[in-house]
């Protein structure tokens, strides 16, 4: 499917999250014509020829036995290739022959690339196979340093990998950036790697450490090595299963049933909010978050970079942030219900000893223990606080995705090692679909790449900004509110004592016949009033409002560090990349320790 037709696809899409496409990308690194031998050509490409052609059954296989999880396109295998002259071409020509996907990566400009090439024959062939490639971005390159160059390109095309292909004829390097180096850097990142012999002389084997318990390693020859015929099927079962817990698997298939109502109908929290004076409630809280609203960073975003489509991107994010928007508004909204519902059943309680009146305040007491217990059943069941955190790590693990698509590169070290978690198995199928950017990494290219990362990190501080604020007031603002209603019931309780003294020595009693109703009142507000309080405080509890404050102003403070660093910085493609890796950290880092300390705060019935 083209770009165009899946974006269209997407657009009409819009009912429900997107399951992705089954996808892999293989990358390729190998000898140049010099250590290439002419006469095992030939062979070298029947040997790329089988793999492909076998990867793309065993993907088909794949994709039918996790047809619940993966959409109903084709599966979609894709190659990555620099061009150069020798393996690269070779394994270009077998993808278009076989109309197998083409995504090119390389070292520079395509003019300056060009004079690489021995003959014009070669440029021709060159463009040729840029013409037919479904994304080709250009990396900023160094004249004055082929090597480093040559080095640069090899790693964006690990970092697009989901499998290597080396045409390699076990020898080292010639120079930095060359075979051998490329093999030895998927290998420490845990890349499964395809070795073609550049010889000819033995047949293809797999070298890779995941077939069992995934082990890191350190050299090349520190990897296991497997026949390709024999283990290709379980290797492309590694890279694409979901996750195989149960709960993970249920909760994936339940993410693809997610639909937006137009309306949000819990809006307790909200009035919370306007309650305490922390912003008014008004006619858009009724209204849920979309899909499209919570897109339009990816799209000013993207403009911001100056090209590429990161449609699928955009779409799934979309779709998370406005789930964990909406459940993030039930789950508080029901915690805020439950404990205000408990304190006024508590008071209704109190207040039945009103004698003849009793069940003018039995009855509703009984509503209200009702309705805080099919709360919170409804609640556990329809697993709201789980739906929040989950769709909550899904989208910043899209937001930093795309940090890392505009650079070229993939979020992950490594998309070969098992995902326990189904956001982050979903994240990695939806990149890996994504594909690569295109583009111009010249110094215009790089120049609206800073922008567009700025800009998203702008929009994190802004986040973090107001975020800060309003948890810092509302969790101020509930202990005051706590403190007021402690301070009126010592208050009642400390007059009634004067009263009763008074009256029991005696003293003129100005109440007279209302004596009685006076006691039940002070019982009401000495019971009714410490519930109300305690209430605030379970709020505050659940709600970690203080927690939230404390871990947005740590982000906040680190992301405008990093922000400035970027503005302020070299426009360099590796500088920008070590800066969003910092980004990353601090992002994925709030989401991991929010994470660790709401999943213990769930929705209970107040006791």
């Amino acid at each position: 499917m083209n770009s165009r037709s899946r974006r269209a696809s997407l657009q009409a899409q819009v009912e429900q999250p997107e399951k992705p496409q089954l996808a892999l990308a293989v990358g390729v690194t190998g000898h140049r014509p010099t250590r290439l031998p002419l006469e095992c050509n030939n062979k070298v490409g029947a040997d790329i020829f089988t793999i492909v052609e076998m990867l793309r059954r065993k993907m088909e296989l794949a994709r039918e036995r996790y047809k619940a999880y993966y959409g109903n396109d084709p599966s979609l295998l894709s190659v990555v290739s620099a061009l150069a002259e020798g393996a690269d071409r070779i394994a270009a020509r077998v993808a278009l022959d076989n109309q197998i996907s083409l995504d090119v990566v390389l070292p520079t400009e395509r003019a300056s690339y060009e004079s690489d090439f021995d003959s014009p024959a070669s440029v021709d062939e060159f463009r040729r196979l840029v013409s037919a490639a479904r994304s080709v971005l250009a990396l900023p390159g160094n004249r004055a340093d082929v090597m480093y160059h040559y080095q640069q390109v090899g790693r964006a095309v690990v970092s697009q990998s989901d499998i290597l292909l080396a045409v390699w004829d076990g020898g080292p390097s010639e120079g930095p950036g060359g075979t051998a180096d490329i093999v030895a850097l998927a290998a420490r990142a845990g890349i499964p790697i395809i070795h073609v012999d550049a010889n000819g002389a033995i047949s293809p084997k797999i070298l890779w450490n995941g077939f069992g318990n995934f082990t890191p390693v350190e050299s090349i020859q520190d990897v296991a090595s497997a026949d390709f015929g024999d283990k290709l099927g379980d290797l492309v079962e590694k890279l694409v299963c979901p996750p195989v817990a149960d709960y993970e698997r249920e909760s994936i298939a339940d993410y693809f049933t997610e639909r937006i109502p137009k309306y949000m109908l819990r809006i307790e929290f909200r009035m919370l909010m306007a309650a305490l004076g922390i912003r008014p409630l008004d006619r858009h809280d009724i209204f849920s978050s979309t899909p499209e609203k919570c897109r339009e960073i990816y799209s000013r975003s993207v403009a911001a970079a100056g090209g590429g489509d990161a449609e699928l991107l955009a779409q799934a994010y979309g779709w998370s942030d406005a789930v964990a928007s909406r459940f993030g508004q039930i789950f508080r909204s029901a915690f805020v219900m439950n404990f205000a519902l408990g304190s006024f059943a508590v008071l209704l309680a109190v207040s039945s000893l009103f004698g003849v009146h009793k069940l003018l305040f039995v009855v509703p007491e009984i509503a209200l223990i009702v309705a805080v217990l099919a709360n919170t059943w409804i609640g556990r069941e329809r697993r709201w606080h789980k739906r929040w955190l989950e769709a909550r790590e899904l989208s910043e693990r899209l937001r930093i995705a795309f940090l890392f698509w505009i650079l070229g590169r993939r979020f992950s070290t490594s998309s070969s090692r098992p995902e326990p978690s189904w956001a982050g198995w979903y994240a990695r199928a939806l990149v890996r679909a994504q594909g690569l950017r295109s583009g111009v990494l010249n110094a215009a290219g790089l120049n609206a790449t800073r922008s567009a990362i700025i800009q998203l990190i702008e929009d994190q501080c802004a986040y973090h900004k107001r975020n800060e604020r309003e948890m810092e007031m509302i969790e101020r603002r509930l202990e005051r509110v706590g403190s007021i209603f402690f301070g009126l019931a010592f208050a009642t309780a400390s007059f009634y004592v004067v009263w009763d003294l008074s009256y029991r020595f005696g003293l003129h009693n100005p109440l007279g016949g209302y004596t009685e109703l006076f006691k039940y009142l002070v019982i009401a507000a000495t019971a009714g009033l410490p519930a109300l309080a305690t209430a605030t405080y379970g709020i505050r509890i659940i709600g970690d409002f203080e927690g939230v404050a404390r871990r947005s102003a740590r982000s906040l403070a680190a992301l405008e560090q990093i922000q400035h660093d970027v503005a302020s910085g070299p426009v360099d493609l590796d500088f920008l990349h070590a800066k969003v890796r910092a980004a990353t950290e601090v992002m994925l880092g709030d989401v991991e320790i929010w994470r660790l300390g709401a999943e213990s705060r769930t929705l209970a019935i107040p006791g």
